[in-house]
């Protein structure tokens, strides 16, 4: 059910959103659409926290029908859930290197860098055996990736 209302809202999104209209008009022409006044880097940064927020929604979905395996010590059997947690952090890190590059200010871009070292980093060194003084480390990274979120929603409401 989750998964339909997922669906339903994200084309809602791209139908009746000015953002999501944006985004199909930057992606049928980037070209037209910096002449029609459409910010096409602003739009691809939103199109990538899009996505992340939908693999974060994936890995949520996932953890509350199978759970997430966070203490074995054996990567072999449960690979596809570490590959998950493996995907939303690799997709925060590329928004930060997209906010890099687009020349906004560093702070966002720190803040999701530091989240994605600190919160997977800790949990993939728990899994692996590493000292249980990491496990404090993790909701600290969390924050870190909340408050790099807040401050690119705060620079694109301008």
């Amino acid at each position: 059910m989750a998964v339909v209302v997922s669906v339903v809202a994200l084309a809602a999104f791209f139908r009746f959103t000015d953002l999501g209209i944006a985004v199909r008009a930057s992606a049928e022409s980037a070209d037209r659409a910096v002449l029609l006044g459409i910010p096409v880097k602003r739009v691809q940064l939103m199109v990538w926290a899009i996505a992340s927020v939908l693999a974060f929604v994936a890995v949520f979905l996932r953890a509350g029908a199978l759970g997430l395996p966070l203490g074995e010590v054996n990567l072999a059997p449960s690979w596809p859930s570490h590959g998950w947690l493996l995907a939303l952090a690799v997709s925060s890190q590329v928004v930060g290197w997209l906010l890099i590059s687009i020349s906004l200010p560093r702070l966002p871009a720190a803040l999701m860098v530091a989240g994605v070292v600190l919160f997977s980093g800790s949990i993939f060194a728990l899994v692996l055996g590493g000292p249980r003084l990491l496990g404090p480390v993790t909701p600290l990274g969390g924050l870190c990736l909340i408050a790099g979120w807040l401050s690119v929603l705060t620079l694109l409401r301008d």
